[in-house]
């Protein structure tokens, strides 16, 4: 038996799984913010920016953000270890893209900056970290 063979049912049906779980996403998202507005204070809410209510405070967004930016998380698991469902995190995410907050260049941008600081620590290994060529780290004298 080959290994294509094993992997594409296992495949199929981990696209059936992550399909009934987006849409059991979406719902919690829906009766989350259903219970906000009806002022369930069991759920966290507070009021956004543009008055309206929200499930979860302007910290969690931040640190949704955070994680998948910075933490380079992915967008699920960055979800996960901030409480929320992976739908509000794609929502939340396309609202900052929508308002010129594009995560994904910012993560781009650390992600290229990571990979050539890299390169230059193992082309220069005898150089403190943050020293240029022909900086040795130390202070000159006066």
């Amino acid at each position: 038996m080959k290994p294509q063979d094993i992997m594409s049912p296992v495949l199929a049906e981990l696209h059936t799984i992550r399909t009934q779980l987006d849409g059991i996403d979406r719902r919690l998202d829906r009766l989350q913010v259903k219970g906000a507005r009806a002022g369930a204070t069991g759920l966290g809410a507070h009021t956004g920016a543009t008055g309206g209510v929200m499930a979860h405070s302007r910290a969690t967004r931040e640190g949704l953000r955070r994680a998948y930016v910075f933490d380079n998380l992915s967008l699920e698991l960055a979800a996960i270890q901030c409480g929320v469902s992976v739908h509000s995190a794609r929502r939340w995410k396309k609202e900052a893209l929508n308002s010129g907050d594009d995560w994904e260049v910012i993560r781009s941008a650390l992600s290229a900056g990571q990979r050539c600081a890299g390169r230059y620590r193992a082309r220069h290994p005898d150089q403190p970290d943050g020293a240029v060529s022909g900086d040795t780290g130390k202070s000159q004298p006066g």
